[in-house]
């Protein structure tokens, strides 16, 4: 499935498909990697490259900051139980109008979307880790020229991306992301 939704639109659907769960996304990567998730289940283009939590790209962060300055989400500075600051991000009303419409227009992406999302929020325990891995294997898997990445090759090609990935990690991140509707 190939669909052409601009990096603000994909972030209003995904923002619109947590709405039916408590609205919110929380956390920069975790927004970062369902996005990551959904440009590449859609084939969406990407500007998606190597960052010190998985893949990470700067177009949807822009778009981030930029729907949060026309007032279409809204961003919350939460303190975690472990003293680090968590964004958590939300639509505001004229967001979710807006977001309402796009789902609408785009049916089978938002659908799509949703079952990522979804699956990202039925993730227990450490979820930001375990979704960074999942995506830096999944990135490690689509830009390896080997059919089948054996783990062997992954922490090579993960430490040359300069991800300190463990074989315990890599074998999490495996299991995560073939539990994750991509």
């Amino acid at each position: 499935m190939t669909v052409n939704i601009d990096p603000d639109d994909l972030i209003m659907l995904i923002l619109e498909s947590a709405s039916t769960g408590d609205g919110k996304i929380n956390g920069r990567t975790t927004i970062q990697k369902i996005a990551y998730f959904s440009v590449s289940g859609l084939g969406i283009e990407n500007d998606y490259m190597p960052h010190y939590f998985g893949p990470y790209s700067p177009s949807i962060s822009s778009s981030i900051e930029e729907l949060i300055s026309i007032g279409f989400v809204e961003d919350k500075l939460i303190i975690t139980n472990k003293g680090r600051k968590m964004y958590s991000y939300f639509l505001t009303d004229d967001g979710k109008v807006y977001s309402f419409n796009l789902a609408k227009k785009f049916k089978t992406a938002f659908s799509k979307i949703k079952e990522i999302v979804d699956s990202v929020e039925q993730i227990s325990g450490d979820r930001i880790n375990r979704i960074s891995c999942a995506a830096k294997i999944h990135y490690l898997s689509r830009n390896s020229r080997e059919k089948n990445l054996d783990i062997k090759s992954a922490l090579t090609k993960a430490k040359s991306l300069g991800w300190d990935l463990g074989e315990k990690q890599i074998i999490k991140g495996i299991e995560t992301l073939q539990n994750l509707k991509t």
